[in-house]
């Protein structure tokens, strides 16, 4: 017994060494913002190596807080909140923005006239959307964009609501033009579906990076089928054409998220130009609604449920003549399922 305890007694004593040159070890502090940064690392758990880091993270932090605070006081529409980018540079966020509208392949224009109002719909609350998830670091959004899309698609043809692989995508698209972790384009996730079965994301599991080779055969001889036949873009600068367009799919699109207001969204609708459209985040519209006279799209991100509105964004409808609000209205697509 006494080796044993021994042995225990050593290996936490090793363990606790490991740890403490880890990571810096947090002293109290009487600076309200530093309070309040320290009280932020415990919520997302973040830890730094060194004093000079801890340092730098601080600086960062209380810059990012600034801008929230000054842009709340402003009374918009919407509000920004301290999230997992609270403590990153706006470098180190660009860098997850790697939707390459470059890649956007030249597909059929709908037949949408866009020459009515639809009544407000949320595919979620119609069962077609599964619950948001985490891209983490890998630059895959074009995946996630991709994947919700079909699966949304093959629900509305009677398949029921299937969780597909994300990583699939990732991996194996490369030949259809997009890049694994560093961007990619959603409508090359489709050319690729249009000629590869579609694994589960239990067959074919999402792991935040690029695997080093493409592992399709894990599920390309089980009871899986092809199931995009072609895809259509929606008519660009046209919010009814959007409207309609949801009235049926759920549909891929580009927008500009490398402003402030995408980083720290929280809650409530952006109306706002300083969004941008400089197109480089691929998303999901899953719907649109109306509150308080204002007309919003529903946009699904793949940030986690702790970014947003558990995970989404409500853009306004408006700004037809500069590619709508963060340029959502001009990179839409979605596919049509091959029966």
């Amino acid at each position: 017994n006494y080796i044993t305890n021994n042995m225990k007694t050593t290996a936490i004593v090793i363990a606790l060494g490991v740890l403490a040159a880890s990571y810096f070890l947090v002293a109290p502090t009487a600076d309200p913002l530093e309070s309040e940064f320290q009280m932020y690392l415990g919520k997302y758990g973040k830890n730094y190596h060194n004093e000079e880091e801890y340092s730098f993270r601080l600086k960062v932090f209380k810059q990012n807080y600034q801008i929230i605070e000054e842009s709340n006081r402003q009374g918009k529409s919407y509000t920004l909140g301290l999230n997992k980018f609270g403590d990153w540079t706006r470098e180190e966020y660009k860098k997850l923005l790697t939707h390459n509208e470059a890649g956007k392949k030249q597909a059929k224009v709908a037949d949408i006239k866009g020459d009515y109002e639809p009544d407000p719909i949320d595919h979620r609350e119609l069962g077609a959307v599964n619950p948001v998830v985490n891209q983490g670091a890998c630059g895959g959004c074009y995946a996630f964009s991709a994947a919700a899309v079909v699966e949304g698609m093959l629900f509305n043809f009677g398949k029921g609501l299937m969780k597909y692989s994300e990583q699939e995508i990732i991996d194996c698209s490369e030949a259809y033009g997009n890049a694994r972790c560093n961007g990619g384009h959603f409508t090359q996730g489709f050319d690729f579906l249009h000629e590869n079965l579609f694994c589960t994301d239990k067959e074919y599991p999402y792991t935040a990076g690029a695997e080093d080779e493409c592992k399709y055969s894990t599920c390309d001889d089980l009871d899986h089928e092809i199931t995009v036949r072609e895809y259509f873009s929606v008519p660009e600068n046209s919010a009814l054409s959007l409207k309609e367009s949801l009235t049926y799919n759920i549909i891929g699109a580009g927008v500009g998220a490398d402003s402030e207001i995408f980083q720290f969204y929280k809650s409530g609708i952006v109306n706002d130009k300083a969004c941008g459209n400089n197109n480089n985040h691929a998303i999901t519209v899953v719907g649109h609604g109306i509150e308080d006279g204002v007309d919003y799209f529903i946009i699904r991100n793949s940030w986690g449920a702790d970014w947003g509105e558990e995970g989404y964004i409500r853009l306004g409808t408006n700004f037809e003549e500069d590619k709508g609000v963060c340029g959502i209205l001009q990179d839409l697509a979605f596919p049509m399922y091959r029966c």
